[in-house]
Formats: structure tokens, C-alpha cells, sequence
């Protein structure tokens, strides 16, 4: 099972990368939480080899790929950097971070972050991206809100153009039973030896619905580490 330290870090990450969101590209406080990004990257790298060396752990161990992680981050943070404005009114869109981290035959388990909101998702496991059976690939994919459709009286995120994909949404429910390529969010989750589960997602759909109601789109950025 994933370390209760090493999730906090996962945690930390995500949120760091959606606060980096809203800030001036070259100001001070971006420039102080790239570097705290930075350390937090460097302490996941940590914790993954030592679970790897953990023999106990060796059977249970999900592929970690930091460095690839890290590029995508520092790639995205100097995009910014690249293209910033004096002007104040030039704002970026909107992300949701999705940073997946356990992956296995029951799911896969992931941190979502926007704003000051986080909470768990629950997916399909990863199959190739074969449709009604395995989650979408990693991607940072545009999105907005389909108040024509709602799942447990909450409306949906559908997401676009994923590759070889049609109606991927981020809706409300418990388990992978209840999705074909779309992703769940709940604010716990609970795991067995035969199932996987996301509990009060309706309540943590409606937060999250908060956070992206004043947006026409807005960005999903999918990640593992």
C-alpha cells in the first residue's frame, strides 16, 4: 500500500501545482513555490527508492516515474515564464490537476486539486486506453461543465478530444463498476481485496463544481508520478 507520508507529499505536489496556477509567472512568491516544488519532488524520489529497497513492499510496488513527472512540471512553469505579460489582465485558464499514484487491477487511485479544493478519483485501470475498460491516457485535456446532463443530481465535467475516446466525464459515483472511461472524485476512499471505492462524491462533485462554475473551459492535466 502507498505510505501515508509518501501521499501527503502527492498531495503537497499537486496542490503547489494548482496555487502556481494563479500566480505571476515571474513573481516572487511563483519563484518561492517553484523551489518548495522543487524539494518536494526531491523527497518523493526519496521515498520511492526506499520503497523499492523495502523488500516487504517489493510485490506490492507501482511504478513511480518522477523524473518524467518533474519534466512536465518544469516544462509547464517555464511555458509560463515564456509567455508572461506585463499586462495584468492577461490571466491563464483555469486547471484541474489530476495526479494519478496506484495503480492496479481494481482501479486506479488518484489526487485531484483546483483553487484550495482537493479530493481522491477513482478510475478504470490503465489498459492500452481501450475503451470500456481502461482509464484515458495521461494529457492535458480542455474541458467545461454539461449542464445537460447530470448523475447524481450533479451536473458533469466532459472532457474533449481525448484520443480514440467519446464521452469522458468527470460525473459523481462510488465505483469502477459505474464508469467506462470516465473519472469518479469522492473525499475518502476505501479499498478491499476485491474492490475499490470513492465515498460522498455527490458532496465533493458539487465542491469541486464550485470551483470551475465561473469558467466556459478550462483545462484537466492528468499526471503519474
Amino acid at each position: 500500500m502507498i505510505t501515508k507520508e509518501l501521499q501527503q507529499h502527492v498531495t503537497l505536489k499537486v496542490k503547489l501545482l494548482s496555487l502556481l496556477e494563479h500566480l505571476h509567472p515571474v513573481g516572487f512568491w511563483c519563484r518561492k513555490l517553484k523551489e518548495l516544488l522543487k524539494q518536494v519532488n526531491e523527497k518523493l524520489y526519496s521515498l520511492k527508492k526506499s520503497r523499492v529497497a523495502n523488500p516487504d513492499d517489493a510485490n506490492q510496488h507501482h511504478s513511480f516515474h518522477l523524473k518524467h513527472f518533474q519534466y512536465r512540471n518544469y516544462t509547464h512553469l517555464n511555458h509560463l515564464e515564456n509567455n508572461s505579460s506585463d499586462n495584468e489582465s492577461n490571466t491563464l485558464m483555469n486547471t484541474i490537476h489530476i495526479e494519478r499514484y496506484d495503480n492496479n487491477e481494481l482501479g486506479c487511485y488518484g489526487l485531484l486539486a483546483v483553487g484550495s479544493f482537493d479530493c481522491y478519483t477513482l478510475e478504470l485501470p490503465w489498459h492500452n486506453n481501450t475503451p470500456n475498460i481502461s482509464c484515458i491516457p495521461i494529457g492535458c485535456y480542455i474541458a467545461s461543465v454539461d449542464k445537460n446532463i447530470t448523475i447524481g443530481k450533479q451536473f458533469v465535467i466532459r472532457l474533449q478530444d481525448v484520443s480514440n475516446r467519446t464521452g469522458v466525464l468527470i460525473h459523481v459515483g462510488n465505483y469502477t463498476t459505474e464508469i467506462a472511461g470516465c473519472i469518479l472524485v469522492g473525499n475518502k476512499q476505501v479499498t478491499n481485496s476485491v474492490k475499490r471505492m470513492v465515498t460522498n462524491s455527490r458532496h465533493t462533485m458539487g465542491k469541486l463544481l464550485a470551483e470551475v462554475e465561473y469558467d466556459d473551459e478550462f483545462y484537466v492535466d492528468i499526471s503519474k508520478i
